[in-house]
């Protein structure tokens, strides 16, 4: 006589995450070495009553190679990050360091005074001081007693 197997579909389903999970690791381990479309450096933006500051992550980059335009409210970084010579002996073991031209741009809330604009890199990270129009600023007004 044959047995009859009680069936667990949490187990089941276990099994199947597992399963998918093994086989997106796999596709990406294969995922063709330098496939990246563009570069695109991370950005952290701060904001206080009159300005912003955006700290971009530029490694390795020389600062000449940067290029940054700020048009009312929109910010735009463009520059290229220079290849070092590449290894000629042996094969590519690993690679994901990566030269190339890079862009990224982003629109802030309010206009900016881009006369204003200032830029240093230090340590690997933009540091761009973007202070707000005058006319954007909050302003307090005092409330006068009346008669």
């Amino acid at each position: 006589m044959a047995e009859l197997i009680r069936r667990d579909p949490r187990r089941e389903a276990g099994r199947l995450r597992t399963e998918l999970d093994r086989l997106f690791d796999d596709a990406l381990r294969s995922w063709p070495l330098g496939a990246r479309e563009e570069l695109y450096p991370t950005i952290d933006i701060y904001e206080n009553e009159e300005k912003y500051e955006a700290h971009v992550d530029l490694p390795g980059i020389d600062p000449e190679d940067v290029e940054i335009n700020v048009t009312g409210n929109q910010v735009t970084i463009r520059g290229e990050m220079q290849k070092e010579d590449e290894k000629t002996e042996g094969n590519v073991y690993w690679k994901e360091r990566y030269s190339g031209q890079f862009a990224r741009g982003f629109e802030l809330p309010v206009a900016l005074q881009s006369e204003n604009v200032e830029a240093v890199y230090e340590d690997g990270v933009l540091k761009i001081d973007l202070p707000k129009a005058e006319e954007k600023r909050p302003k307090a007004i005092k409330v006068k007693r009346g008669k």
